[in-house]
């Protein structure tokens, strides 16, 4: 089992709109990567359950060993053109961490490597979330991937 979080956060553009809207709520998971002398420190990552593939910012994956595939435009829930990130696509390999020293076996992921740092780093459905049985209850505020 390896242990997930919550975070609350606040959205001040929409509290300004809309009176009472409250917090959001985000899921977090610890990942490392692995680089040509071993592993790199743990790195936040946000567990996306929306995102077919992961996505790595790009001080990030060119600090880790890298297979680069080819080049590709992504988009998020918006298909315009306007909205979409140039990435390059390649493989990394991982393991997700937690707190307690419980970690996943070595992951061979597809992701794609964005050309910018202004992204947060995503974990998303493709090599990695589909290996695991997802537990989410924000009621109790327990998380964990098994």
């Amino acid at each position: 089992m390896i242990k997930l979080r919550f975070k609350e956060f606040r959205y001040p553009e929409l509290e300004n709109k809309l009176d009472g809207v409250g917090k959001f709520i985000r899921l977090f998971g610890e990942i490392r990567f692995k680089t040509r002398n071993g592993w790199q420190k743990r790195e936040s990552a946000i567990i996306d359950t929306g995102a077919p593939i992961s996505m790595l910012l790009m001080d990030l994956w060119k600090s880790i060993e890298t297979e680069i595939l080819t080049d590709h435009e992504a988009y998020g829930i918006n298909p315009g053109k306007e909205c979409s990130i140039q990435v390059l696509v390649g493989k990394v390999k991982c393991i997700l961490v937690d707190n307690e020293n419980n970690q996943s076996d070595e992951l061979e992921i597809l992701s794609y490597l964005a050309l910018t740092n202004k992204i947060p780093l995503i974990i998303g459905f493709r090599d990695v979330l589909e290996n695991f049985d997802i537990h989410l209850n924000f009621k109790d505020k327990t998380a964990y991937l098994q």
